[in-house]
């Protein structure tokens, strides 16, 4: 077995902004996951359940997600965790002073409903290089449509939420994000396309608060992954196993988080065994990270993974 990748290797990664932070029960929904070149449906809606049963989410989506438009949301996620760069909107639009209209503007296409028009929610401004290279990508024509046509399928993703016992239910609803941007002069010689992201309330509260309530995701353990395959099962594990903790999870169950099926989809028994394969497989890249222990027990519908974590 190939030895452990130690902390210099995952370091040179050019992650200025390490961890993505993000609210658990949004962090656990099923809204990303592998997908073959070509077969991303357009207009699917998915139903989640939190696992104490007292918050149920609708999710659509205008176009499914795959793993590289999760490399995208993280980034942008971490970025306007940093304490020196996003900037807290007041759920109030006559208390937003600076660039009132652009902001007012990127708040109103959240189209926030209900609880959430009371939430504050995070903004912040980047360029269009800095996301290319935070996320390891060159700065070609091509890698700009990419991360063009990701963006707009993050903000065709709508979240309609119901929380609470039966009676007492609260209801609000909100889009993953918003954005826009334009072209500014830096010097006399450079232009710079800059990028302003607005984040739904949800996110933006877990991303403001010290403890409890969200997920971090390490960025620089999943660059270092090599398939989609295992960077999905990292996301995934970094919400199921807690910092400095053990659990044993079942393979088939970790195959139905990572390639949830939508209602009307078959998985036929050769498809699931071809998954579990996967998965196996995509666990033995993590437990080359130095923080991760990751090992397959038992075979057939009995594989278990076996997941210790350490610090997050």
């Amino acid at each position: 077995m190939p030895d452990k990748k130690d902390e210099d290797q995952l370091n040179l990664f050019p992650a200025n902004y390490k961890y993505a932070k993000e609210n658990t029960f949004l962090h656990a929904t099923p809204r990303f996951r592998p997908i073959q070149k070509g077969r991303r449906k357009g207009g699917v809606s998915r139903v989640y359940t939190s696992s104490d049963r007292t918050k149920e989410v609708k999710i659509n989506l205008w176009r499914e997600l795959d793993i590289a438009d999760q490399d995208l949301l993280l980034t942008i996620w971490a970025m306007a965790n940093d304490k020196d760069r996003g900037l807290v909107v007041v759920a109030n639009e006559k208390d937003i002073k600076s660039d009132a209209e652009k902001y007012i503007a990127l708040r109103n296409a959240l189209d926030l409903k209900d609880e959430a028009l009371g939430m504050e929610s995070i903004s912040f401004t980047t360029t269009r290089y800095e996301l290319l290279h935070e996320m390891g990508r060159t700065k070609s024509n091509a890698s700009y449509k990419w991360m063009l046509d990701s963006l707009e399928r993050l903000s065709g993703v709508r979240f309609n939420i119901d929380e609470g016992p039966e009676g007492e239910k609260i209801r609000y609803g909100f889009n993953l994000l918003s954005w826009t941007s334009e072209e500014k002069r830096h010097s006399e010689k450079q232009i710079v396309e800059e990028f302003t992201f607005f984040i739904n309330p949800v996110s933006a509260a877990a991303m403001l608060v010290q403890e409890g309530g969200f997920t971090l995701t390490n960025r620089s353990e999943r660059h270092s992954l090599k398939a989609d395959d295992a960077k999905a099962l990292h996301f995934a594990l970094s919400g199921l196993v807690d910092p400095k903790s053990l659990r044993r999870l079942k393979v088939d169950n970790l195959c139905h988080r990572i390639w949830f099926s939508d209602e009307n989809e078959e998985v036929k028994p050769g498809t699931l065994r071809a998954r579990r394969a996967k998965l196996i497989e995509a666990s033995r890249e993590i437990n080359l990270l130095p923080e991760w222990e990751c090992l397959a027990e038992g075979e057939g519908k009995k594989s278990m993974l076996k997941v210790k974590r350490g610090s997050a």
